[in-house]
Parts: C-alpha cells; structure tokens; sequence
C-alpha cells in the first residue's frame, strides 16, 4: 500500500485520483510524550490494514489540548487546526486521546 501523510498545513493540500485512493482523518489528542508514537502507530496500522489502497492521511489536532512550546510549534507545521475538518472531505477519522486532555465544550448534540 502507498501511505501519503498530508502534512500540508500551510494550504498544500494533496490531491490524488487514484479510484483505489482512500482519505483518512487523524485527530492527535495524545499528551506531548506520545504524539509520534501515535502517529507512527496508526500510519503502520492504515498500511497493514489496507495493502491494496492508497491511503492519504491528514493529520489534525484541537487547540485547546495542554501542549508545550516545542509540540505546539510542531503541530502548527505539520497538522491542520481541528476547525478545518469540516470542511475536509474523508472516508473515515481516527480520533485518540486520554480523555484527560482538555475539555472542548462539545454537547451531545454537537
């Protein structure tokens, strides 16, 4: 499987028309220690997971998760604020987290 990670944060965005192609969502809500882990983890999951596909894999994060300076810093390049998966077309999302996070004021009818 190709596995393309979208880190066009700056409006790069990658477009591919393969009709094999899928577009997959990332929300990253793991603590500083395990961002990469996690983003590693799924990337490897995504290729074992679908060996005929070509998988496109935008990252996003939601600003209001306590990050330190260097995280942050990282984020801003290479993931897209959490506010432009609206309008992002995907064919599935991954949303992790510890659930100690941050609190984001979403309602059930959100």
């Amino acid at each position: 499987m190709s596995l393309f990670l979208d880190s066009g944060r700056l409006g790069s965005d990658v477009a591919l028309n393969a009709g094999n192609c899928i577009t997959i969502g990332l929300v990253n809500n793991m603590p500083d220690a395990a961002v990469e882990a996690t983003e590693r983890q799924f990337t490897e999951l995504l290729r074992a997971a679908a060996p005929r596909a070509v998988v496109l894999l935008k990252l996003f994060a939601i600003p209001q998760v306590p990050r330190g300076d260097a995280m942050r810093r990282e984020l801003a390049e290479r993931y897209r604020d959490i506010a432009e998966l609206w309008d992002t077309p995907l064919d599935g999302l991954i949303v992790t987290g510890t659930g100690k996070s941050c609190s984001i004021g979403w309602s059930a009818t959100s």
